[in-house]
């Protein structure tokens, strides 16, 4: 590990404590299932899910504090989170939608956080908790068809790191090599050789190629060992795909041939991440940041992105991840 990167995580991990540390008198906010996929964004059951979704965030913040900083603030942060996460735990139940429960990434990484700073018995109920989502989510798709469209596209991809996630944090080996089996056969149907995605190819967004990459490579990064080397190399087509929309020397419309009525019900209701407009090439930042510290081939087109205008968990997870 280099100086800089050195110097880059200790940045970053002051700034989350300085976030996490303003945030400390913020309530817990929750709900007993996320409810977003299929929903429109004006409705109140997505914007009861967002504020839930960013006390998600805050246990992510309070965890890394309850680690790292000094005593007296890391006792405050390590009560946050232990409190947030116990919350949680007790109160959210997983219907098994890997779309809803994709939200849940930063919790399943404080769990594996706070476990260092709680008692053996805390930390026993909150990896079972994250065991449980992957229990849901396996039980969702054996409701489903083997031929449905949800074993293909970016469904799959979220539900295969939640799993994957929760064998890690749970410490469940089995659970992350069967994973990895699914992980094979799933990138084999997902990502085309020209490293196009079926999600491009269903709904002709970029938006929807990037949403389906991230997944993947969070889960190259996060549980290598779920992820075999055929399909790291698939992964990393799927992210050279991008390069000449990145680089300006292509663009794209978004939407414009969609197959998916859903894409227009919310272009209609006004939701401007639905319009038939240009792609703006701002959107795959965060996934590329992340790529950057796996796949060396994307790192000298991608080098633009470095900068200091990222969320602080982002710019912290790409600095600890960093060769």
């Amino acid at each position: 590990m280099s100086a800089g990167t050195v110097g880059d995580i200790s940045r970053t991990t002051r700034r989350i404590i300085e976030v996490a540390t303003r945030r400390l008198d913020r309530p817990v906010a929750v709900v007993a299932t996320i409810d977003r996929e299929g929903v429109l964004f004006s409705d109140p059951r997505y914007r009861a899910s967002d504020a839930a979704i960013e006390s998600i965030g805050d246990l992510y913040l309070w965890a890394v504090c309850s680690r790292a900083a000094e005593a007296s603030i890391a006792a405050r942060c390590t009560e946050r989170v232990s409190e947030g996460l116990d919350i949680w735990s007790n109160t959210y139940r997983s219907t098994g939608n890997p779309i809803n429960d994709s939200q849940l990434v930063p919790a399943i990484q404080a769990v594996d956080l706070a476990c260092a700073v709680a008692s053996p018995e805390r930390c026993a109920r909150w990896r079972k908790w994250t065991l449980d989502l992957a229990l849901r989510g396996d039980q969702f798709y054996g409701t489903i068809k083997p031929t449905d469209g949800r074993y293909a596209n970016n469904w799959a991809s979220w539900r295969l790191l939640i799993r994957g996630m929760a064998g890690a944090v749970g410490d469940d080996p089995s659970l992350v090599r069967s994973t990895r089996d699914l992980v094979t056969s799933h990138v084999a149907r997902n990502l085309m050789a020209d490293g196009s995605s079926v999600d491009f190819t269903q709904r002709d967004a970029l938006h929807y190629h990037v949403y389906n990459l991230l997944p993947l490579v969070q889960l190259a990064l996060f549980v290598p060992d779920a992820v075999d080397p055929a399909s790291a190399t698939a992964i990393e087509s799927g992210l050279s795909f991008l390069r000449p929309f990145v680089l300006g020397e292509r663009t794209h419309v978004e939407y414009a041939q969609t197959t998916v009525a859903f894409d227009l019900q919310r272009k209609q209701a006004g939701d401007p991440a639905f319009a038939n407009a240009l792609w703006n090439p701002k959107e795959a930042r965060p996934l590329l940041l992340l790529a950057r510290t796996r796949f060396a081939t994307v790192r000298p087109w991608t080098i633009a992105l470095v900068d200091e205008d990222y969320a602080p968990r982002i710019k912290q997870l790409a600095a600890l991840l960093e060769p």
